[in-house]
């Protein structure tokens, strides 16, 4: 019995020290700012500005007032928004009943009163650099509210005051971010993009029962209908009494198509899963029909549902653009939205999505020679041995073996990404004949530019009139300059050992390398930085273009470079005439006429005076003994006026967080100081 009588008081001892515990975790743990502004908070908007009675918000930095974003409720239906400073277009409700509702609510808690001037600034609650939010409910003319944003001094706080007051609030909504403005820069303006609703459509894919593609050059239409029952042969017959099976429906081809081919139903499946939904990446000017290839326009798709009502989209694919634009026909507002290439090919897809198109499956090694007949030149390329030669146009370097595999291996897996119901080939016409081993022999003829697809048309051996993309077309139309190496020194800056610069009818400059490597002018030290880069300049030359036709016949020298290396080779760049394209030159004696850029011909050509060394500049001159040195004057020391709490303050605050405001802070009522502690 003693025994339970000791254990009782250390009970209870052990549960006071616990309750103490727990008290003083209480009492230490930090009070979110929720709980402050419950304890004493003043509402900053009036009760009559409710998420429905607004009509009107505009937003903008203090610093760029001209770039404001305006939304506004449309008249003919209240749950409508659009952005009416950005082509009316449609806006994302969500986003702005969420929007309304943190307004409607907004609630500060006392940190200043009567600030002005200057020290509105250190707040960022300065006109001219917070940012405003303006919310209009009847009268357009005078904003129902108008709330200053201000720094934030630390996550989930913002400084705010209202327009008409100089009192400084913090609250626990930061209306820059709601607005999608992360830069802490001040000036930031907000964009309209994050307001807008960029869904097109949104349809359910089972909704949908027809599809009519049309493109500039091709029609697809296709149809659900209904399945037909398989009868079954012999067997006991159904019951009188049985209800019919429900109706299975499955696709098909109305009309378009490949001859003699059936569509890939995963094709058509990824076709009818686009519109769900179909997103734009921006909505652009719908005055602007013309450049956006909408005044008339060639693409149209047109979408049955089971309802029988039709969405009705028309497109464009304007030729300086891959990007695509597209409208919904008969909307109230017109509005014109830009898709990516790869949206605006789920609307309007390639035909090898839906069917098999021509192809060649060579084996690239089989390939012997390549004849392409271009506009203004010709290329004749031919295998020996297990490398190829560039026999046309004739050039004194090496052939690029690496784009030359790729455009034989391109020629030897050809294939055609989309087919035209009736297009010409169009013009210019680009003629590759390649043959292989065997002696067989193909001829691809590239055309002008594809209506429907980002590329080419072409032709494979006299065919039907098809298209490739850009990066096919790309692979095998290749400038003749692209068939050679155009690397013609390839050494490293520390490879060069002397320059000799002469000037027609000059006198040359000559730099050399001492012992220890660096650049010397005659006896004087050169310049490290200037003779560096015409060192680098000319371990990297490179010839921009291959005068093809040109030779040093032709050629009228008017500054030599003689190189030599470490390993004692010499070699000799001679410039010529300046061109629009660049600087003609030639290169060790060669009849072939290069172009090198304008600004490799001016770091290879340096003054004597820009390779010379500055000289180290001129000591200052020794203070008079007289004069009393400088005055190590601290902070301390100096006057007060000099050192403002502000820039204390700036010089203390950690990175990332706006410094201490230099403001007088009111003392609140007693309930108010009572209420924060």
């Amino acid at each position: 019995m003693r025994k339970w009588k000791n254990v009782v008081p250390l009970a209870v001892i052990l549960a006071i020290l616990a309750a103490l515990v727990v008290l003083k975790q209480i009492q230490n743990r930090p009070v979110a700012i929720e709980e402050r502004l419950q304890a004493k908070v003043t509402p900053l908007v009036p009760e009559t500005v409710t998420k429905g009675a607004v009509t009107r918000l505009d937003l903008y930095s203090g610093a760029k007032p001209d770039e404001k974003v305006t939304i506004e409720r449309d008249a003919a239906d209240p749950n409508v928004w659009r952005v009416a400073s950005h082509f009316n277009a449609p806006a994302q409700k969500g986003k702005i009943d969420t929007f309304l509702d943190k307004l409607a609510d907004l609630r500060g808690e006392y940190r200043a009163g009567g600030v002005t001037g200057d020290d509105l600034k250190d707040f960022g609650l300065a006109d001219d650099s917070a940012f405003h939010v303006l919310a209009y409910t009847g009268d357009p003319e005078a904003a129902a509210v108008h709330i200053l944003n201000g720094k934030a001094p630390k996550s989930g706080q913002v400084f705010v005051r209202t327009a008409d007051g100089n009192t400084v609030y913090v609250a626990d909504v930061n209306f820059r971010n709601e607005a999608m403005i992360w830069s802490g820069e001040a000036d930031a303006a907000p964009e309209p993009g994050p307001w807008e609703n960029k869904d097109i459509v949104k349809i359910d894919p089972e909704q949908i029962t027809r599809v009519a593609v049309t493109m500039p050059d091709k029609q697809l239409v296709f149809e659900k209908r209904e399945k037909p029952v398989e009868k079954k042969e012999g067997g006991d017959a159904a019951p009188e009494a049985a209800e019919p099976p429900a109706p299975v429906y499955e696709w098909a081809l109305a009309s378009g198509g490949v001859a003699g081919q059936t569509f890939k139903q995963a094709g058509l499946d990824a076709l009818v899963r686009a519109f769900n939904p179909l997103s734009a990446t921006e909505i652009v000017d719908p005055e602007k029909l013309e450049e956006w290839n909408l005044a008339s326009p060639g693409f149209k798709c047109v979408l049955t549902l089971k309802d029988n009502k039709e969405v009705v989209l028309e497109g464009g694919l304007p030729e300086s653009s891959a990007d695509g634009y597209l409208r919904v026909v008969g909307t109230p507002e017109p509005v014109v939205y830009k898709l990516s290439s790869y949206n605006f090919g789920k609307v309007f897809p390639k035909g090898s999505d839906f069917f098999d198109l021509q192809t060649l499956a060579l084996d690239k090694e089989t390939l012997t020679r390549i004849e392409m007949d271009l506009p203004g030149i010709r290329a004749v390329l031919a295998k020996e041995g297990a490398g190829w030669t560039v026999i046309e146009p004739a050039a004194e370097l090496e052939a690029d073996t690496t784009t030359i595999s790729t455009l034989s291996g391109a020629l030897a897996a050809w294939k055609a990404s989309d087919y035209t119901d009736s297009a010409a080939l169009g013009e210019p016409v680009r003629k590759i004949t390649f043959t292989t081993s065997d002696g067989a022999s193909h001829v691809l003829e590239i055309g002008g530019p594809s209506r429907s697809i980002d590329g080419s048309y072409a032709r494979l051996d006299g065919g039907p009139v098809v298209a490739m993309t850009k990066g096919d077309v790309g692979k095998i139309l290749v400038e003749p300059r692209n068939l050679y190496r155009r690397a013609l020194l390839e050494k490293t800056a520390d490879d060069i050992q002397s320059v000799t610069i002469t000037p027609a009818g000059g006198e040359p400059l000559v730099l050399t390398r001492n012992e220890s490597g660096a650049w010397m002018l005659g006896d004087a030290e050169a310049d490290p930085e200037t003779a560096g880069d015409l060192a680098e300049t000319i371990a990297d030359i490179q010839a921009e273009d291959i005068l093809f036709g040109k030779t040093s016949a032709d050629f009228v020298p008017r500054i030599t470079v003689d190189v030599t290396v470490k390993t004692g080779e010499a070699y000799r760049l001679v410039l010529g005439a300046e061109t629009d394209a660049g600087t003609e030159f030639l290169m060790d004696g060669k009849a072939t006429v290069f172009v090198m850029a304008k600004e490799d011909a001016a770091a290879l050509t340096p003054s004597a005076d820009a390779l010379k060394k500055p000289e180290p500049a001129a000591a200052a001159a020794d203070t008079p003994e007289e004069s009393a040195p400088a005055a190590d004057v601290s902070a301390e020391d100096a006057p007060a006026e000099e050192v403002s709490a502000v820039e204390v303050s700036e010089a203390v605050a950690p990175a990332g967080e706006a410094p201490a405001p230099d403001v007088a802070v009111e003392e609140a009522p007693a309930a108010d100081a009572e209420a924060q502690q």
